[in-house]
Order: C-alpha cells, then structure tokens, then sequence
C-alpha cells in the first residue's frame, strides 16, 4: 500500500489525520488525464464470507434450531418461564418440532412422556417403566 498526497496541501500524515491507502497498482491521475476514462474500482463483496455463514450455521443450530426458532416463542423459553416439569416440557417439545424434525418418531416420544404422567396420576407404582 502506498499513501496518496493531499492535492489541498494538507498535511495527511499530521497528528489525528489518517493516512489515505489504496491497493498497489493504482496509478494516480491528474484531474486532466481523468477526462474520458473511468477508474477501475475494486470492491470486495458485502455480508459474510462463507466461513462466517458456517460458523454461524453452527451457531443456530445449537442455540436456536429451525424446528424451534420458527415459533413466537421457543419452547425452551416458555417451558423455563413456566417453570414445568422435565415430562411436561419434553410433552412440549416433542409435539412443537415433530413437523419439522422427526415426524411421527417425535409424536411417539410426547406420547411416551403422556403415558407415565398418566401412569403416575393413576397412582401406578410403575408409572416409569
């Protein structure tokens, strides 16, 4: 990189003026030789790199996957907000993603969860198993 001089006579290289760079290769015209021609321009493309959007993918996936982020409310927050029971917030879980995830796998697991806690209520010594 090369710093470019101010054609106004200003000290760029002064104390609180940053110095101008451009890439190498750039030729510095006069105002004259400009008529005519367009400078070539060289920019870099917006928005994260593809690195970026992986690490990122990653992120979601784990903090906040498709199959809950699409809701209003994640059921995970509405699950801890409640302050349910791990069966009844399993019930919930299962049921919100199972179109998005697992389908009828995860429609058999809430059903498993239904059918302890009604176990449980029917005072089933053996509810759990």
């Amino acid at each position: 990189m090369k710093t470019l001089a101010n054609s106004a006579g200003v000290d760029l290289e002064a104390p609180g003026c940053p110095s101008l760079e451009v890439e190498q290769g750039f030729q510095s015209r006069e105002p004259a030789d400009l008529q005519g021609s367009s400078p070539e321009v060289h920019l870099k493309p917006k928005g994260p790199t593809p690195e970026a959007l992986a690490v990122a993918h990653q992120v979601d996936s784990v903090d906040h996957p498709h199959h809950y982020a699409r809701f209003a409310i994640e059921p995970i927050y509405f699950i801890m907000e409640n302050e349910l029971t791990y069966p009844v917030g399993n019930i919930i879980k299962y049921v919100c993603r199972h179109d998005a995830k697992n389908g009828v796998e995860d429609l058999k697991k809430a059903r498993r969860y239904l059918d302890m806690m009604i176990k449980e209520a029917e005072g089933d010594p053996n509810y759990a198993g």
